[in-house]
């Protein structure tokens, strides 16, 4: 077999309308998601839980929880569950994803999601605003056994997962 110069290859895309950089780049095997500001328009107020919580904004509001004394944690997760259910009840998609969704399923391209809300805030997506569209498979949450975001356990396993080619 004959290696032809990546010049003739070129050459032939140039003659068939092929743009040259969309046909050397690598096909798209999968994305991968994150909720809040991606798939859904940001409707937690952060800066209120992080008060409400005693939090600094500077510090990772889930590792700062989870050290507090037990009384300061359980109020804490309390408020943070509060100020979830009612995101849960006002979520809604970001202008652009169902279409976006349905491209991804029409060229057969697998999605996932990481993300740092609950186990049953993705369920919630899942049932009430992605019923029609596709499942995104895995779907990490913090209640999973990886560390959430930004940790990159969630992601190393959704690129060695049936995701990949």
């Amino acid at each position: 077999m004959t290696r032809r110069p990546l010049r003739f290859a070129v050459s032939y895309l140039m003659a068939r309308h092929v743009h040259v950089a969309d046909a050397l780049k690598p096909p798209l095997t999968g994305v991968v998601f994150d909720m809040d500001g991606t798939l859904t328009v940001p409707n937690l107020d952060f800066k209120e839980m992080y008060r409400r919580c005693n939090v600094a904004m500077s510090e990772d509001i889930l590792s700062a929880v989870k050290a507090m004394p037990a009384a300061e944690r359980v109020e804490a997760e309390r408020v943070i569950e509060e100020m979830e259910e009612e995101g849960r009840r006002t979520l809604q998609l970001m202008p652009g994803t169902r279409s976006c969704a349905m491209w991804l399923k029409r060229h057969a391209i697998p999605t996932a999601l990481v993300t740092r809300n609950t186990r049953l805030t993705v369920e919630h997506l899942h049932e009430e605003l992605w019923r029609d569209l596709p499942r995104l498979e895995p779907a990490s949450s913090r209640d999973d056994d990886l560390p959430p975001k930004p940790a990159p356990a969630a992601l190393r396993s959704i690129a060695v997962s049936e995701m990949s080619p």
